[in-house]
């Protein structure tokens, strides 16, 4: 599970006074209750949402870009790296491009005498150097750390790359350095090598493997529609595990005029059809059929990414989704993040999101640590804030307002077009 991710110098996101703070933080600050549904990781407490706000331009869909970019260079199949520096300053283009994430995973030996899971953290990152246009085109340095995730001692440094040199901790077997060193390239990770090098290298290759789970989501494009429709397709088609039922439950939530979903395959192509009740019919059983193809835009995407919901909810994956809301109805935006906040439903799935709904915009539907707000200054630069009870219940007293969200829109949260306070 994801504890927290930052970045420097990347995109939009740059502070001179907090160098290297641009970032979110899963894990919990706020006072536990019951009613907050976290979940507990070892000794941590996780959230499983992050919701992103801000006005348009302010970076929300550059910071997602920023953390699904570790996700491509870690497991891209192209030579390129993934990453921009931020462009607005002239004297930054001598300085890399920094990222780095926190991430929990279950330990493969657990401890019997433990009681519980037992989970190990790790700290992965690198510095990237960019090229005359501020793309990234070599790798400067990079570090992956790991301790128990229940003690208090230093973290071990499993390596530390600098340049085309590396420290390897004893706990990487001699094979395994020496297949690494050879590989070694400036414009690949070494961590892209290693999940590759032998699949019964830990930890390398749980922290490939869960690299490799993370899923984003950015714009509903015509490719995004087809290859999800047809991922969709075959998926109900097989109802391996019960997909198939499990697609068609979710459906009949959205539209109570849904019966049932089907599959047909027509001249060796499968094609799934939506089947709906048919009024004044002769026979109670009767439905009509329509392809998925022929529904709109926003059934299209909904199903489309309901393939993504249901794997990480079931397995336990993180979701990075740029504009959540782009053809989602509020009310489904809301179901949605009830899954993810539902303990019975979720195995350790988390969803990071952008958005300019406020379907969810609440301390009702969501927690309020779980929102974070981005605006970007007049030299261009990028930040996020994480909101907190304090901040909260200060804004309600000073405004006398207790409205969630127009105290948002009233600019209690900053955070929202300049334009809007001019009014």
């Amino acid at each position: 599970m994801l504890h927290w991710f930052r970045c420097e110098n990347c995109y939009s996101f740059y502070s001179k006074k907090n160098p290297k703070t641009n970032g979110i933080s899963m894990e919990v600050y706020d006072e536990i209750d019951i009613s907050s549904y976290p979940i507990k990781r070892g000794s941590k407490y996780l959230r499983q949402v992050a919701s992103i706000y801000g006005p348009n331009a302010s970076g929300k869909s550059n910071f997602i870009k920023a953390l699904s970019s570790m996700f491509l260079n870690i497991n891209g199949t192209f030579s390129i790296l993934a990453g921009e520096r931020f462009l607005f300053d002239d004297s930054l283009k001598d300085e890399p491009i920094f990222c780095e994430i926190c991430f929990s995973l279950p330990k493969i030996c657990q401890d019997e005498t433990a009681g519980e899971e037992a989970y190990n953290i790790y700290i992965y990152g690198y510095e990237l150097k960019t090229d005359e246009h501020g793309k990234a085109n070599s790798v400067s340095s990079e570090w992956l750390r790991m301790r128990d995730l229940n003690s208090n001692e230093d973290y071990i440094c499993i390596y530390r790359r600098t340049g085309e040199m590396v420290d390897f901790n004893e706990l990487v077997s001699k094979e395994t350095q020496r297949k690494l060193e050879f590989k070694l390239d400036d414009s690949f990770l070494l961590l892209r090598s290693a999940g590759a090098v032998n699949e019964n290298e830990e930890p390398f290759y749980s922290v490939h493997a869960w690299c490799r789970s993370v899923f984003h989501h950015d714009h509903f494009t015509e490719e995004d529609r087809k290859w999800q429709l047809d991922s969709l397709t075959e998926l109900v088609y097989q109802n391996e595990s019960g997909f198939g039922d499990s697609f068609e439950e979710f459906m009949g939530k959205l539209d109570n005029c849904i019966r049932e979903v089907k599959v047909d395959v027509i001249d060796e192509r499968p094609i799934l059809s939506i089947g709906y009740t048919v009024l004044n019919a002769p026979e109670d059983s009767d439905i009509a059929y329509r392809s998925i193809e022929e529904e709109s835009e926003g059934t299209q995407k909904i199903a489309g990414m309901f393939t993504f919901f249901y794997d990480a909810l079931k397995n336990g994956k993180l979701l990075l989704i740029d504009e959540l809301d782009i053809k989602y109805h509020p009310w489904a935006i809301r179901d949605l993040i009830d899954l993810f906040h539902d303990r019975k439903k979720n195995n350790g799935a988390q969803l990071v999101f952008t958005s300019h709904s406020m379907a969810v915009f609440n301390d009702k539907d969501i927690q309020i640590d779980e929102i974070y707000l981005i605006e970007k200054n007049f030299q261009g630069r990028s930040s996020i804030k994480r909101l907190n009870k304090t901040s909260v219940e200060k804004a309600k007293l000073d405004k006398k307002v207790t409205d969630f969200e127009k105290l948002y829109l009233s600019g209690s949260f900053g955070a929202i077009p300049r334009t809007a306070l001019e009014i």
